[in-house]
């Protein structure tokens, strides 16, 4: 890693996602990255893998929420970047380094913009909301994720039972042999190996180019954070298989009670062929805020500028488009009423 000092002056240095650079605070001096030592690497899956703790980090731990941020040497955090807390202890971390790194192209100021469109977007939002959209608490982060790609090798078989009835009115039953193969090929699917920050909410946060990942450096990490591994790639791993196999055979049953009165002897199994892995962080931005004493979250990919998240909702607006409802349908009835 380069220092995070200025050459020329001893200011301070960021990563900008505008120009992929290093800038000095103070007097603006632009130095380009430099990229870690290890190239990414795409592992193929072995129950038998352990990740090597291989590096030890400076670290903020929330006394809030538990979480732990890694950070540069030399850089302080003041506020929690998971919740938003303000009460961190510095420590150091042994952790696994990632095998890559997205940087950040999607500026503060841009994800400022994106998150007052998304929460001017929420139609049940209450309307102070709008007040907090425009505070400065946008934190920018990476979060660690297993980036799996595999193909799933889906095969079902029964016997397709239905009704029948001849020209005469005799009702009888036919059965068919019924099989199906398909070859599943799943691409970049990421799951968050940080508890905090969700798997359904990175996912939402739809598509990562891994074309442009490069080799790990906290040089990137300058002017951000990064969260600590706390999911292990075997628990993914575990939980990803499941899911697949329980939604491939809820699939399988759907097709078959649509295409026959009942069916017997099923089977249904799925197998996984080919599965790689890496691991990586991404770019989040995200928006911790409280509201009326609960929690909420906004994250915007680093990369793209989607947003997903949850935002509360005012009770008033629902029950004023409740009402609005119920008006129109007294009206309604009024005139129909009137008709007859």
């Amino acid at each position: 890693m380069a220092s995070t000092k200025c050459i020329n002056c001893g200011g301070e240095l960021v990563f900008k996602p505008e120009t992929g650079k290093l800038h000095c605070e103070r007097c603006g001096a632009a130095f380009d990255v430099t990229d870690g030592a290890n190239k990414p690497v795409i592992r193929p899956y072995t129950p038998s893998f352990v990740a090597e703790q291989n590096v030890t980090e400076t670290a903020y731990q929330c006394s809030f929420c538990g979480a732990k941020c890694i950070v540069p040497v030399g850089e302080e955090r003041k506020r929690c970047v998971s919740c938003g807390n303000t009460t961190l202890q510095r420590i150091s971390s042994a952790t696994t380094a990632p095998d890559g790194i997205l940087p950040f192209t999607i500026t503060k100021p841009q994800a400022g913009e994106i998150f007052r469109n998304w929460v001017g977007s929420r139609k049940f939002a209450p309307s102070d909301l709008k007040q907090m959209a425009r505070s400065k608490k946008l934190i920018g982060l990476y979060t660690p994720v297993w980036n799996f790609n595999y193909d799933a090798i889906w095969h079902f078989s029964c016997i397709g039972v239905k009704k029948r009835t001849d020209s005469d009115g005799y009702q009888y039953t036919q059965r068919y042999p019924v099989h199906s193969d398909e070859n599943q090929p799943h691409r970049n699917e990421l799951y968050s190996a940080n508890n905090r920050i969700g798997t359904e909410f990175v996912q939402d946060l739809g598509d990562y180019d891994f074309t442009k990942v490069k080799p790990y450096s906290t040089d990137y990490l300058l002017g951000f954070s990064g969260l600590e591994t706390t999911i292990n790639v075997h628990d993914v791993y575990n939980y990803m298989t499941a899911t697949i196999t329980e939604t491939n055979e809820r699939h399988a049953r759907e097709r078959l009670n649509a295409e026959y009165d009942r069916y017997e002897n099923f089977s249904c199994r799925t197998a996984f062929k080919n599965v790689t892995f890496s691991y990586t962080y991404i770019p989040i931005w995200a928006n911790h805020y409280i509201y009326k004493g609960k929690e909420y979250h906004c994250y915007i990919n680093g990369q793209t500028g989607k947003a997903t998240g949850k935002a509360p909702k005012s009770g008033w607006k629902i029950g004023g488009l409740v009402f609005g409802i119920l008006a129109a349908i007294a009206a309604i009835t009024y005139f129909v009423i009137k008709l007859i």
